[in-house]
């Protein structure tokens, strides 16, 4: 990040008692746990959800509250109990000077970055008075610590920002100069004259439940639920509760079943033999000597993952949430039981497999895809693309849409898998472009008129992916690409990778 933009953001830190630029909505609340409120232009309003948030609102939550809020780019901020957040300067029309930029006054944030993010990734900024957060990835957590800041033993934590990067980079510039953070990476700013500090591991002030807000069912959700389930219906409902019953009650009658048959099961193993999970994986493969991109897509039972995927045979779970809680390195899409997308990443260990395995997985629905109509699914991030010549490169992509007459899913932003220059082996970009469709059912399939940069001739780009989460909240999808890159000693190239879209 340039010096001159730290300083734009540092003038704007200054002046946030400033009127709102702009008297238009930027964002909504998307869900609440607590209480909190807004200054706005001096006035002090409680928010709820689906309050409008406008440009120059000065975001403050309650003591023991969380807030969300979903800005029009589709970026989400989670905000954590005890903070402040202003909204700066936020522009979004799909413009060349489209911008976020906002100051962590105090507090903890998270955040998904949107489509701003991705178009432009020097236009989205979090300022703070130690330092500036420049984002080039998607997903990543900040913590400003002001004597406010405390361990679980209850240890006073060290004051300063402390950060963590999920997926893709940021850089954080202060007076010391600029640092830039990558997947899995953390770092601790203890002041504006201090270097970044990369730390070895997660901070402890990071690991705070009240950053991922869980949406509450209204009453009347939860009413229609209490009637639904007693009346055994089969509805869908917009709430957790109804999926949840739904599993219970098919674990009694599995296990009601089962002692029918003279077998005495525990819930365990009924449990292990019920609960379907969509699991979908990317990996490349030796195959007569060539080398091959290879996608997989099947439900599969508990039981069947405990003896075919590595690293989870002496883990107990019911579901895809509490798989991906044990396995540590996955990522939430959203905390609803059921309503889960999980990714994650197993480095190369096996012959004939340069890539490592990409795996992203969900619930499998218990409800019939609808026979009609449309929905938009939203790009929430997957694991960083890794090639056969031992590069990671980065996925970003945008919305996909779902025609559920034809069956049909539609780019409707571009999906592109990026690879940087090393030592001798080109720089390599592939671009499934906006209208590419594919069939909704699950089963490895060839895209078109994918674009690349540094490869020679036509490059071949498979897609494999299925709608998770038992009420379809989800779509997982495997991605594929092999091609020949560079000119004067071309070599066959081969990457893998997952990503993960959820229900708008």
């Amino acid at each position: 990040m340039q010096r001159e933009t730290f300083i734009v953001v540092a003038s704007l830190l200054a002046s946030l008692a400033a009127p709102p630029a702009l008297a238009e909505p930027v964002g909504r609340v998307l869900a609440l746990a607590g209480t909190a409120s807004i200054d706005r232009a001096g006035q002090r309003q409680p928010l709820q959800a689906g309050f409008e948030i406008e440009n120059g609102d000065l975001i403050d939550v309650g003591d023991k509250s969380a807030l969300q809020v979903r800005f029009a780019d589709e970026s989400v901020v989670a905000l954590r109990a005890n903070s402040q957040l202003k909204v700066q300067d936020f522009r979004y029309g799909r413009n060349p000077d489209d911008r976020s930029i906002m100051a962590l006054i105090r507090g903890g944030m998270r955040t998904l970055t949107g489509l701003i993010g991705k178009g432009n990734p020097r236009a989205h900024i979090v300022g703070n008075s130690l330092a500036t957060i420049g984002i080039r990835g998607t997903h990543f957590t900040l913590v400003a610590c002001d004597n406010d800041c405390f361990n679980p033993d209850g240890t006073a934590a060290a004051n300063g920002l402390f950060g963590g990067v999920t997926d893709g980079r940021i850089s954080v510039t202060n007076d010391a100069g600029e640092a830039e953070f990558g997947q899995q990476d953390y770092f601790h700013v203890a002041s504006a004259a201090t270097p970044p500090e990369r730390l070895l591991a997660p901070p402890a002030v990071l690991n705070d439940r009240a950053l991922v807000v869980r949406a509450r069912a209204t009453q009347a959700a939860a009413d229609a639920d209490s009637r639904a389930a007693r009346a055994g219906s089969t509805q869908v409902s917009t709430s957790p509760q109804l999926s949840a019953l739904r599993l219970q009650a098919a674990a009694v009658q599995a296990i009601r079943t089962a002692i029918a048959a003279g077998e005495r099961p525990g819930v365990a193993a009924v449990l292990a033999a019920q609960t379907d999970i969509s699991v979908i994986r990317a990996r490349s493969v030796h195959d007569n000597g060539a080398l091959n991109p290879l996608t997989e897509s099947r439900s599969m039972t508990i039981r069947d993952i405990k003896a075919e995927v590595e690293g989870v045979g002496d883990k107990f779970f019911y579901n895809s949430a509490t798989l991906a809680v044990q396995l540590a390195k996955s990522r939430v899409m959203d905390g609803r039981p059921g309503a889960g997308l999980y990714w994650t990443f197993e480095p190369p260990t096996e012959p004939g497999n340069p890539t490592g395995t990409h795996f992203v997985f969900g619930d499998t629905p218990l409800v019939a895809l609808p026979g009609s109509g449309t929905a938009v699914y939203n790009f929430v991030g997957g694991t960083a693309p890794t090639d056969n010549l031992g590069r990671t490169g980065s996925l970003s992509a945008g919305r996909l849409g779902m025609d559920f007459q034809t069956r049909q899913v539609k780019a409707l932003d571009p999906i592109t898998l990026q690879f940087a220059r090393q030592a001798v082996v080109p720089a390599t970009g592939y671009q499934v472009s906006a209208g590419s469709t594919w069939n909704m059912g699950a089963g490895a399939q060839a895209l078109s008129g994918v674009q690349c940069v540094g490869c020679n001739g036509t490059p071949q780009v498979t897609v494999n992916g299925r709608l998770v989460g038992v009420t379809l909240q989800g779509y997982a999808a495997a991605i594929t690409v092999q091609s020949t890159i560079g000119a004067a000693s071309p070599v066959n190239h081969v990457a893998a990778g997952v990503a993960g879209f959820g229900r708008q």
